[in-house]
């Protein structure tokens, strides 16, 4: 999301055509998300800097306070994170991360297409698990499939593809973080 929102900045700040005199900025913060004081500070800094709109954050504790800070100010708030809440969304705010239920849908919709009979699905934490529960439960009524759910972590990764390699899997969706994907792509090609 950051990379993309650069680069957005960056082309609509050097296309001639758009914005005439103008020059888009960017100023990316990094929260705190054990220190909720210095994240509130953080938050008001930016705004005190007249932004004119703010993007995520992922925790939840830190994300209600700016979303509160951009409704109270009629500022626009970007997210990006799986919202469990059951509130309507603010009314200055957009999450941009599908819900669970659609992800799990489109998830089933591709297994579907390339008639899969096999997968292993592996998840980290209970965001994860939360992400792809629809999925579970959608394919343990599909007759004639196999499936195999699995927590992972750096620890037993490895293990699971093992598991997954004895049981002929060929399939695997991840529901995982950037370093544990890059872990299980690094042991799935040893």
């Amino acid at each position: 999301m950051e990379n993309t929102f650069k680069y957005a900045v960056y082309r609509v700040s050097h296309e001639r055509g758009l914005l005439l005199n103008a020059k888009l900025t960017y100023d990316i913060q990094r929260l705190p998300t054990r220190n909720s004081f210095d994240a509130s500070k953080k938050v008001c800094n930016q705004i005190a800097l007249d932004a004119m709109a703010l993007f995520g954050p992922k925790h939840q504790t830190l994300a209600a306070f700016v979303n509160s800070a951009c409704s109270s100010l009629q500022i626009p708030h970007i997210e990006t994170r799986m919202d469990t809440s059951t509130l309507p969304p603010a009314a200055f705010s957009i999450n941009l991360h599908p819900e669970a239920e659609h992800l799990g849908k489109a998830y089933l919709d591709v297994i579907k297409h390339y008639g899969w009979e096999d997968m292993l699905i592996i998840y980290s934490g209970q965001e994860g698990l939360f992400k792809i529960q629809s999925l579970i439960r959608a394919t343990s009524l599909t007759s004639g499939m196999t499936v195999i759910v699995r927590q992972a972590d750096m620890f037993n990764m490895r293990s699971v593809l093992k598991e997954a390699k004895q049981k002929s899997l060929r399939h695997i969706i991840a529901e995982l973080n950037v370093t544990e994907t890059t872990l299980l792509l690094k042991m799935k090609s040893e």
